[in-house]
């Protein structure tokens, strides 16, 4: 296995146990988690920190959703809803979860740098990208823009993983599409005036 291999190998193994335990995590956790020894896990990375700053910059990396995103094939309109609804509630879960670890960190980190805010932003475009890429052979039978349908998706799917905004009524995302499609009012009432 080359150093790159191991490394997304540790990294893979590990995240869930970075989400859950944060900056808690130990180095034999992480070793434990890998299925190799400590010294693997070093001849891969300097510190435990390296690893944790590795498992961030792997979520934060929008890459594998992109290409769970380039390997959908929905046939119909409410198909794609449904499909991008789910890989997109898995992802800002995992996001929101981060987050906690995050916050612990930026008591240690420097402020965000231009950079940073730049490189969020480009991560963020590519990703309404790939969910424009999905909508775009449906752009005939929506009312706006796969654009629009895109970033109200994205929108849709943060604040229904958000731990504050959060609601269990919003759970199945199968219910949550079915009201992106479809709206809130009854189709007997769809065309009555507001």
């Amino acid at each position: 296995m080359s150093p790159d291999e191991r490394r997304e190998a540790v990294v893979a193994a590990v995240t869930p146990l970075v989400l859950e335990r944060g900056d808690e995590v130990t180095s034999r956790d992480i070793a434990a988690a890998a299925g190799v020894s400590e010294g693997t896990v070093f001849k891969a990375f300097a510190s435990k920190d390296a690893v944790i700053d590795a498992v961030v910059e792997s979520l934060l990396d929008p890459s594998g959703t992109l290409a769970e995103l380039s390997r959908l094939d929905p046939q119909t309109l409410p198909e794609a809803v449904a499909e991008l609804t789910a890989v997109l509630h898995r992802r800002t879960t995992e996001i929101v979860a981060l987050v906690s670890v995050l916050q612990r960190r930026a008591r240690q980190a420097p402020q965000h740098t231009p950079h940073q805010h730049e490189l969020h932003r480009e991560r963020s475009e590519r990703l309404l990208a790939g969910l424009e890429a999905v909508l775009a052979p449906f752009a005939d039978r929506l009312r706006v823009s796969p654009r629009t349908a895109a970033s109200v998706i994205r929108v849709q799917a943060f604040a229904t993983a958000h731990p504050m905004l959060a609601d269990s009524a919003l759970d199945d995302v199968g219910v949550v599409a079915d009201l992106l499609l479809h709206g809130i009012a009854r189709p007997d009432q769809r065309n009555a005036p507001c």
